[in-house]
């Protein structure tokens, strides 16, 4: 395939050809845009080529300039090889070495780009030499990383950053593969191109966060229910290239800052998890899973047998925790953080409560947890009791019961204990303690925060504590 680009003071523009045996690909459009995809048949390959030839000359005299060729080396199986050994285990360095190596015989310079960045990855290189290889990384990336992202190019490498609303994506390259991907407003389309682009193949982390309402936009091949209106992660759910995500995020990250200066605690949230059960499926080596997304199934997701690698897990914005289910899986023995803010309440009652914290910290299959956020919850004094009776407060570095209705009955528990004062951080945020409360734990040498703490029967009524999540 052969890419060009061309740029003006008004916009900057794609085009790229391919010759496929007697058919030609052409591939045009503006950048940010899905642009459009059109295939000639010649009755032979002889008639293609001079058409392709034709065409290229065309865009060269109107200002085209060339910026990636790849050259058409034939599918062998030595390739189809390495690329699987690559998959298979994508932090072996001697495969991408033979990778490269392979390319670079090809006259592919894929090879050298894998070289320059293995090379930037020796932490002995001197200064100088740092900077000559970046100078040649983002020289190669420059001319040819259209042809390298394929598909995806007029998304990724998107200049102007449109106002509030318009697809935003971000990506990095590790070792000649794409290595990490955030993605904002991804609207449908996107998604069906992401799902067939194999140059993610060794993504290992991907963050989508912002849905925008396309229900209308669905077609039938997507796989989402009829009456779906976030259609978006439904085609990725027969993705086949996911098998290296090792970090996947769903949904914005609250600045600890912009949350300490929200009055009543609240995050807000605006992305949503509709087929992310599907999706994770295809994850295997997942690490870390943050869903701060409406409408997950913790049903399922707490039931899931293939999260043995799963060590940091944060399900926020949801109205079902089923915890009793979670401390019955026997998978999550790696597992050190489990943080949790639900969604503002919808009924009387609060989404985490008493007997399902009670079965969380009595579970035998968290040998590994050190960092436990229950927000939003019922537990109040007796929860404290609960957690100090079951042992887990021994091996915790942070404990975060912020809107948890704690008293001063529990926070002279919690003082009693010697365990409390070796914790790294214990949260109370917008709970129920007078400062006699507070005082007592920082006097037991306690790393506490308490800020905006109330009394039932003052401004607030009985379960205001359970508003602090998102209202929409």
């Amino acid at each position: 395939m052969r890419a060009f680009t061309y740029s003006d003071e008004k916009s900057q523009k794609f085009w790229n050809i391919e010759r496929k045996g007697k058919s030609l690909i052409i591939a045009h459009g503006k950048y940010g845009y899905p642009g459009r995809t059109t295939v000639k048949e010649f009755a032979d390959k002889g008639a293609a080529t001079k058409e392709h030839d034709k065409l290229v000359a065309e865009k060269v005299k109107k200002g085209y300039v060339e910026v990636g060729t790849i050259v058409e080396v034939p599918s062998s199986p030595t390739r189809e090889v390495l690329e699987q050994a690559l998959v298979e285990n994508p932090d072996e360095l001697v495969n991408h070495m033979a990778f490269s190596d392979y390319l670079s015989e090809q006259g592919d310079p894929l090879g050298e780009f894998i070289r320059v960045q293995l090379a930037l990855e020796d932490e002995s290189k001197s200064p100088a030499e740092r900077k000559t290889l970046q100078e040649r990384e983002k020289a190669l990336l420059t001319k040819h990383g259209i042809a390298w992202l394929g598909e995806l190019a007029p998304y990724l490498l998107k200049k102007k950053i449109e106002p509030y609303g318009e697809l935003e994506a971000r990506h990095t390259f590790r070792r000649g593969w794409l290595h990490s991907l955030e993605v904002s407003f991804y609207e449908l389309e996107f998604m069906r191109i992401l799902a067939r682009s194999p140059q993610i193949r060794l993504l290992g982390r991907l963050v989508l966060t912002e849905t925008p309402c396309e229900e209308e936009k669905k077609k039938p091949e997507d796989g989402a229910p009829e009456d779906c209106l976030y259609p978006h992660l439904y085609p990725l759910v027969r993705c086949p290239y996911l098998t290296n995500i090792r970090s996947f995020r769903l949904g914005d990250w609250v600045d600890p800052r912009d949350e300490a200066e929200a009055d009543d605690g609240g995050i807000n949230c605006s992305t949503e998890a509709d087929g992310v059960i599907g999706v994770l499926k295809n994850m295997p080596k997942l690490e870390e899973l943050y869903l701060l997304a409406h409408n997950a199934d913790a049903n399922q997701l707490f039931a899931f047998k293939t999260l043995t690698n799963l060590r940091i897990l944060q399900l926020d914005h949801n109205d079902n925790y089923p915890l009793a289910r979670l401390a019955k899986n026997p998978s999550l023995g790696k597992l050190t953080h489990l943080l949790f803010h639900p969604h503002a309440l919808d009924d009387e009652h609060a989404y985490i409560r008493l007997p399902a914290v009670r079965s969380l910290v009595s579970a035998k299959n968290l040998p590994a947890l050190t960092h436990l956020r229950l927000r939003l919850s019922d537990m109040g004094d007796k929860g404290v009791e609960t957690v100090i009776e079951s042992g887990i407060l021994d091996r915790l570095k942070v404990l975060d019961l912020r809107h948890g209705r704690v008293s001063d009955a529990g926070a002279l528990l919690l003082a009693r204990h010697p365990a409390t004062a070796k914790l790294e951080l214990l949260d109370l945020t917008h709970n129920c303690m007078t400062e006699a409360g507070i005082e007592v734990l920082r006097a037991a040498g306690v790393k506490l925060v308490a800020e905006n703490q109330w009394q039932s029967g003052d401004e607030y009524d009985e379960e205001e504590y359970l508003y602090a999540g998102d209202m929409e």
